[in-house]
């Protein structure tokens, strides 16, 4: 399999019941194009925790591709990210890390709403020990009301990630080749 991640980000307000997750879904995929969803980290944790965890991450599944949104906010993660890859390359560390920011432009239930396809012909297929949160999110989910949708956005973002880099589409083509030439 090779792995693709992506961080759907949170301000990390811990103190709320309401506050957003920072969600992290990891999925493999094979030589048929099949998804399979390995890990999906969802907690409430600074956003320099968030990308602490990316690297850990990282290290396990040495990921071909890592995506984060980059909407709002989320465009301080980049510093983050280098911050995080000085400290990891000075440690001897796993700290090469293919980034791609993504802005989204859809709605989230519309990207959400894409998965269910692939869920059902059997191209998107879950890993039985996934987290129990994860399972109560998506059986939970009913459009725009939900108050905690955070693993399946970023599921849902890291499919859409994976398709565009197949298809060439708001250049993706691009990190393609550099991905070939690097040899991530």
């Amino acid at each position: 399999l090779k792995y693709y991640g992506f961080l759907d980000p949170a301000l990390g307000k811990s103190t709320t019941r309401d506050g957003d997750y920072a969600a992290i879904v990891t999925v493999g995929r094979d030589s048929h194009d099949t998804l399979y969803v390995m890990d999906v980290w969802m907690d409430k944790v600074s956003p320099m925790h968030q990308v602490e965890h990316i690297f850990n991450l990282h290290q396990h599944y040495n990921y071909e591709l890592f995506g984060f949104e980059n909407n709002g906010f989320q465009e301080t993660l980049s510093r983050f990210v280098k911050d995080e890859q000085k400290i990891r390359m000075d440690r001897g560390q796993r700290w090469q890390l293919p980034i791609h920011k993504t802005t989204n432009t859809s709605s989230k239930h519309s990207r959400i709403c894409q998965l269910e396809p692939g869920i059902l012909c059997g191209a998107i297929i879950f890993q039985q020990n996934l987290k129990e949160a994860f399972y109560v999110q998506a059986d939970e989910y009913n459009g725009n009301k939900n108050r905690h949708d955070d693993g399946l956005d970023a599921l849902a973002s890291c499919a859409e990630m994976i398709r565009k880099l197949d298809t060439g589409i708001s250049g993706m083509r691009t990190i393609k080749r550099r991905l070939h030439r690097t040899g991530f």
